[in-house]
Protein backbone atom coordinates (compact mmCIF):
# COMPACT_ATOMS: atom_id res chain seq x y z
CA UNK A 1 0.00 0.00 0.00
CA UNK A 2 2.86 2.36 0.85
CA UNK A 3 4.38 1.80 -2.60
CA UNK A 4 1.11 2.73 -4.34
CA UNK A 5 0.77 5.85 -2.21
CA UNK A 6 4.36 6.88 -3.02
CA UNK A 7 3.80 6.39 -6.75
CA UNK A 8 0.55 8.38 -6.59
CA UNK A 9 2.27 11.29 -4.81
CA UNK A 10 5.18 11.31 -7.28
CA UNK A 11 2.86 11.20 -10.29
CA UNK A 12 0.66 13.99 -8.92
CA UNK A 13 3.65 16.28 -8.21
CA UNK A 14 5.57 15.53 -11.43
CA UNK A 15 3.27 17.36 -13.90
CA UNK A 16 3.43 20.49 -11.75
CA UNK A 17 7.22 20.60 -11.70
CA UNK A 18 7.78 19.92 -15.40
CA UNK A 19 6.68 22.83 -17.55
CA UNK A 20 7.53 23.76 -21.11
CA UNK A 21 9.31 26.87 -22.20
CA UNK A 22 7.25 29.95 -22.76
CA UNK A 23 8.06 32.33 -25.58
CA UNK A 24 6.82 35.89 -25.77
CA UNK A 25 6.12 36.96 -29.32
CA UNK A 26 4.92 40.37 -30.35
CA UNK A 27 3.34 40.84 -33.73
CA UNK A 28 3.57 43.99 -35.80
CA UNK A 29 1.76 45.34 -38.79
CA UNK A 30 3.40 47.35 -41.55
CA UNK A 31 1.85 50.51 -40.13
CA UNK A 32 3.59 49.92 -36.79
CA UNK A 33 7.14 50.22 -38.09
CA UNK A 34 7.08 51.19 -41.77
CA UNK A 35 6.29 54.35 -43.69
CA UNK A 36 5.49 52.22 -46.75
CA UNK A 37 4.58 48.53 -46.93
CA UNK A 38 6.84 47.43 -49.82
CA UNK A 39 10.18 46.50 -48.28
CA UNK A 40 13.00 46.21 -50.81
CA UNK A 41 15.95 45.55 -48.50
CA UNK A 42 16.58 44.58 -44.86
CA UNK A 43 19.84 45.03 -42.96
CA UNK A 44 20.90 44.47 -39.34
CA UNK A 45 23.74 46.77 -38.33
CA UNK A 46 26.57 46.10 -35.88
CA UNK A 47 24.52 47.62 -33.02
CA UNK A 48 21.61 45.25 -33.64
CA UNK A 49 19.25 47.78 -35.24
CA UNK A 50 17.10 46.53 -38.10
CA UNK A 51 16.99 48.82 -41.14
CA UNK A 52 14.18 48.34 -43.65
CA UNK A 53 14.44 50.11 -47.00
CA UNK A 54 11.11 50.72 -48.67
CA UNK A 55 9.84 51.46 -52.15
CA UNK A 56 9.15 55.17 -51.81
CA UNK A 57 8.73 55.52 -48.04
CA UNK A 58 12.37 55.96 -47.08
CA UNK A 59 14.10 53.78 -44.52
CA UNK A 60 12.83 52.59 -41.13
CA UNK A 61 15.15 51.84 -38.22
CA UNK A 62 13.70 49.40 -35.69
CA UNK A 63 15.41 48.92 -32.31
CA UNK A 64 13.14 46.18 -30.98
CA UNK A 65 10.72 48.62 -29.37
CA UNK A 66 10.50 51.79 -31.42
CA UNK A 67 10.67 52.63 -35.09
CA UNK A 68 12.25 55.74 -36.62
CA UNK A 69 11.52 56.66 -40.23
CA UNK A 70 14.02 58.62 -42.34
CA UNK A 71 13.06 60.21 -45.67
CA UNK A 72 14.31 62.92 -48.02
CA UNK A 73 13.23 65.42 -45.36
CA UNK A 74 15.96 63.90 -43.15
CA UNK A 75 18.68 64.00 -45.81
CA UNK A 76 18.13 60.96 -48.01
CA UNK A 77 18.55 61.77 -51.70
CA UNK A 78 15.61 59.50 -52.63
CA UNK A 79 12.89 57.63 -50.72
CA UNK A 80 13.29 54.39 -52.67
CA UNK A 81 15.97 52.40 -50.81
CA UNK A 82 17.46 49.55 -52.85
CA UNK A 83 20.35 48.51 -50.61
CA UNK A 84 21.83 49.15 -47.17
CA UNK A 85 25.45 48.51 -46.18
CA UNK A 86 27.67 49.32 -43.20
CA UNK A 87 31.37 49.99 -43.61
CA UNK A 88 34.04 48.93 -41.12
CA UNK A 89 33.81 52.31 -39.38
CA UNK A 90 30.12 51.75 -38.63
CA UNK A 91 28.83 54.25 -41.20
CA UNK A 92 25.63 53.19 -42.97
CA UNK A 93 25.30 53.65 -46.71
CA UNK A 94 21.94 53.65 -48.48
CA UNK A 95 21.66 52.76 -52.15
CA UNK A 96 18.73 54.69 -53.57
CA UNK A 97 16.88 55.01 -56.84
CA UNK A 98 18.30 58.44 -57.62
Amino acid sequence: MLIYLSIFIILSILPQTITGQRYNFKTFTAEDILAQSQVLTVYQDSKGYMWLGTNGGGVSRYDGVNSTILTTKDGLCNNTILSILEDKEGILWFGTDG
